[in-house]
């Protein structure tokens, strides 16, 4: 015991480590260089090597205690940063998933240009199918109409929509709830695949987790510009690899029901050996799961 609660703290101390510790200290460093050059000096060279050079005599002045304590003082302020930074990133995944009612303006704003585009093109759509226009027309459409969301958009962000489509998707073809299905579905499911789907999951939150360290770089932009640059780029990059997480993870979901669906039906007795998932199996499970709710 005494071995595996030494490895579990040595893998504890190695993710608070690199999640909060190590991006915390680069962000205070930034935050220091901020406050030494504003932004009149922002890029002196100069001024920063001499005041650096002035901090290291003082530090060496110190006795041992007062060093330690200054150095424990960093430590403890450059976790701040990244508790921070990890609160800041619960906030963006949960505005990705919420209908914005905190500033209802913008998001009805912005849910009814894309539910309006969305709309239009479904309308073009169904055009091209009736006037039987070339299959290269419908292809292009539709095309379109999934790079703004592959249902009907219901909320504000495209990345939330993307995720929110997979129960509307899945519910649309097997008339499974998948959500109260899904504990079944993972119990079921192999290692393998429960792995890839835990990595997508890793990977789409540490998305926000990048997004809320360019806010807050961002944000320090106010006192010294080029935190604002490195900011923007941060945000603007970040947004890409949070739209193909997401569909990533979304797609591994959706994959799962198909590849498991109907060993979730056979494992609760509700189909028999061989065939395939249907919404017959789907209705069966989503009947039993709710247990009569």
């Amino acid at each position: 015991m005494s071995a595996f609660f030494s490895e579990l703290g040595k893998r504890v101390a190695e993710k608070w480590l690199a999640l909060a510790v190590l991006p915390g200290l680069l962000f205070l460093s930034a935050v220091i260089t901020a406050l030494s050059l504003g932004h009149t000096h922002a890029l002196d060279l100069a001024m920063l090597t001499s005041r650096a050079k002035a901090f290291a005599v003082q530090f060496n002045g110190l006795g041992p205690t007062m060093a330690v304590l200054l150095v424990a003082g960093a430590m403890l302020a450059a976790t701040a940063c990244g508790l921070a930074a990890q609160a800041l990133a619960t906030l963006i995944q949960h505005s990705w998933f919420s209908t914005w009612t905190w500033f209802a303006p913008l998001g009805d704003r912005l849910l009814a240009k894309r539910r309006g585009r969305w709309n239009d093109i479904t309308d073009a759509i169904d055009d091209a199918v009736r006037a039987g226009d070339p299959k290269d027309r419908y292809t292009a459409l539709a095309a379109a109409r999934t790079r703004i969301a592959v249902s009907e958009p219901v909320l504000p962000s495209r990345i939330g929509d993307r995720l929110n489509a997979v129960d509307a998707r899945v519910y649309a073809e097997y008339e499974l709830d998948l959500v109260a299905a899904w504990p079944h579905l993972w119990l079921i499911t192999p290692d393998t695949t429960r792995g890839e789907l835990r990595t997508a999951a890793i990977r789409f939150s540490g998305t926000a987790l990048q997004m809320s360290w360019g806010v807050l770089y961002t944000v320090l932009g106010l006192v010294w510009w080029p935190a604002l640059f490195a900011g923007a780029v941060t945000l603007l990059t970040t947004w890409h690899r949070a739209r193909d997480s997401a569909e990533t993870y979304a797609c591994l979901i959706e994959a799962t029901v198909d590849l498991y669906g109907i060993e979730l039906a056979r494992s609760l007795g509700l189909a028999e050996e061989g065939g395939r998932f249907t919404a017959d199996h789907g209705k069966a499970i989503t009947n039993l799961v709710r247990k009569g709710r």
